[in-house]
């Protein structure tokens, strides 16, 4: 899905991507990966193109499971649009995503490559610090992302992308 940043802020962003697929801990690793063996690979992506925060969900599947795959991420995106994210998961995807901030601070060429690609604050021109962005994750609030969630998961701002050799039933089912 795409949303403008003014609509969709990076804080928000980052902790719903940290939350759905950020990395072994994620939902979606634990629930298709781990514990449905669904995909070799499943996790998401969040990146900044212009005024837009683009949040990609990817997975390697094998040909047979695309269809139970998708099921998957669709049920676990409408699950996080009707209910929300749950307040215990929230601070701990906040707090995952804060640490990345202390990490990055760590390391001059990670820094750097963070401030090259960061874009520059409103009204002011200068590009965000990672204590600016820590300071924007602290105010975020549970309400805040909740009501993102229900925008930016609805079903009608679903767009799918299969790419490789999927078998006939497979398609049949993706497409209805």
């Amino acid at each position: 899905p795409f949303k403008p940043s003014k609509e969709f802020p990076l804080p928000i962003a980052s902790i719903l991507n940290d939350h759905l697929g950020g990395g072994s801990y994620s939902v979606l690793f634990r629930r298709i990966r781990h514990e449905k063996n669904l995909a070799y690979q499943v996790g998401t992506e969040l990146t900044t193109f212009g005024h837009w925060n683009v949040l990609n969900v990817s997975a390697v599947v094998a040909r047979g499971k695309v269809f139970e795959s998708m099921e998957q991420i669709v049920q676990e995106t409408g699950r996080l649009q009707q209910q929300g994210l749950p307040v215990a998961d929230f601070e701990a995807a906040r707090s995952r995503v804060l640490n990345s901030f202390d990490i990055l601070e760590d390391s001059p060429q990670i820094l750097s490559n963070f401030l090259a690609r960061s874009e520059p604050l409103p009204g002011v021109g200068m590009v965000a610090t990672p204590n600016a962005h820590r300071q924007a994750l602290r105010s975020i609030s549970i309400d805040q992302v909740n009501r993102m969630c229900r925008l930016f998961f609805h079903p009608s701002r679903r767009v799918v992308a299969l790419m490789g050799p999927v078998d006939g039933m497979q398609l049949f089912k993706v497409q209805r």
